[in-house]
């Protein structure tokens, strides 16, 4: 009888976890994001096949980060006073025509890198606004009080269909080719949108609608950098993750090149070499889905798995296939534990009226730092061997980490058992 007890509970709370707007989200998510993981991996390794420079292929990474210098600033006040989820429908619906035209392009033209990088310029103009709507509109999603399981849910959808996709996508590519994976790309964002627009999220303006003008985006802009003055917490952890993330961006290329100019390594190799961060990722999301960390561990766990990171990033690419592929399975476990430990805990310690402006500026700083590391790491990457430029990366990465982390631990420490008291 105590049994049968149990299984019901944990059927109800599984229930209030997967709830209508969550499900209906993840599954818009599902369908955009298939199509993305293929169609990255082949555009990345056709960029750097058609030019023979990581220079080349990190300025069309960086050219995708241009609009997220910008872009967010101006539509994050919006988003505080607007309804956000027609900015995300319209977002995957604009994804989903760019992919089809592409696709429609390439199969009837040449590649041509001046061509790529405008198309990428206009993509990243809808991706960075559909992002900065996504992120403001899954904690409306999210049942009170099931943060953690959520986020743990959302961390794990990712790394599952990048388990099954990148392998995928590599015999697509050979198949039938980069512009039918990319048509196929803008049909399922399509879907997604249809997807998302079943969604019936309550957004409480307050009479917002009607107010907004420059004096009042000016306001909103000024208020918001007021609040981050006062939270050094939350400084410490964007800026670390601007930096952190800034960094993996930036060796991607130098990951392409070393792979695509190996001996014995290659696409596939590279497909398998995300397999197994993505099968660390599964169950690091998992363990946090099934059981959550006590708040007083939080900060001290998080920290550890920072410290961790970033060595065996630096020691990556000094290391046989069997041992990488051990260390980014390693890494995807741990990652996927910090993401559920800390979004939900930074996102939960914003202000709902403030969420969208707050994001906008974390996404501000996350992809201005990453467009510059980029640059200097796909300049570098043209002198230096790879391993050399990841042992770098690692040793910036670890600086950035005790400046931001543990110079502020107190602050830190404070948003883990903020949003773990609300709760």
């Amino acid at each position: 009888m105590k049994n049968t007890k149990n299984i019901k509970w944990v059927s109800d709370e599984n229930r209030e976890v997967w709830n209508r707007n969550f499900t209906l989200l993840m599954g818009s998510t599902i369908l955009g994001s298939i199509g993305a993981i293929a169609g990255t991996y082949a555009l990345s390794f056709v960029v750097y096949e058609e030019t023979g420079s990581v220079f080349a292929s990190a300025i069309s990474l960086a050219i995708r980060l241009v609009p997220s210098l910008f872009l967010p600033l101006i539509a994050g006040p919006l988003f505080d006073r607007l309804p956000r989820k027609p900015v995300l429908v319209a977002g995957d619906c604009i994804n989903g025509i760019l992919y089809l035209t592409m696709g429609c392009w390439m199969a009837f033209h040449q590649f041509s890198y001046i061509g790529y990088l405008f198309y990428s310029l206009l993509l990243a103009c809808s991706s960075s606004v559909d992002e900065l709507a996504f992120d403001s509109i899954l904690p409306m999603a999210i049942t009170p009080h099931k943060e953690q399981k959520s986020y743990a849910a959302a961390g794990m959808v990712y790394p599952l269909l990048n388990l099954i996709m990148m392998p995928i996508a590599a015999v697509l590519m050979e198949w039938i080719g980069v512009p039918m994976i990319l048509m196929g790309q803008g049909v399922l964002s399509l879907l997604a949108s249809l997807i998302e627009n079943k969604m019936c999220l309550e957004h409480d303006l307050k009479g917002q609608v009607h107010e907004m003008s420059f004096k009042t985006w000016f306001t909103d802009v000024k208020n918001a950098l007021a609040y981050l003055r006062h939270e050094p917490g939350l400084m410490a952890f964007f800026i670390y993750s601007a930096f952190s993330n800034g960094i993996a961006n930036a060796c991607s290329p130098v990951l392409i090149a070393f792979f695509s100019s190996t001996p014995r390594l290659g696409t596939v190799a590279f497909s398998f070499f995300s397999v197994a961060e993505s099968l660390g990722r599964l169950l690091g999301g998992a363990s946090q889905y099934l059981k959550e960390m006590q708040a007083k561990h939080k900060y001290g766990f998080s920290l550890m798995v920072m410290i961790v990171y970033n060595a065996l990033d630096g020691i990556l690419l000094l290391s046989p296939y069997p041992m990488m592929l051990a260390n980014r399975f390693c890494v995807g476990t741990l990652g996927s534990i910090s993401y559920a430990i800390r979004t939900p805990a930074i996102q939960s310690y914003i202000p709902e009226s403030m969420r969208a402006r707050i994001n906008s500026f974390q996404t501000l700083l996350l992809y201005g730092t990453s467009s510059v590391l980029i640059l200097v790491f796909g300049w570098i990457g043209d002198y230096l061997s790879a391993p050399v430029v990841m042992l770098i990366g690692a040793g910036f990465g670890m600086i950035i980490l005790l400046l931001t982390w543990v110079a502020k631990q107190k602050s830190c420490e404070k948003i883990f058992l903020a949003s773990s008291a609300s709760a």
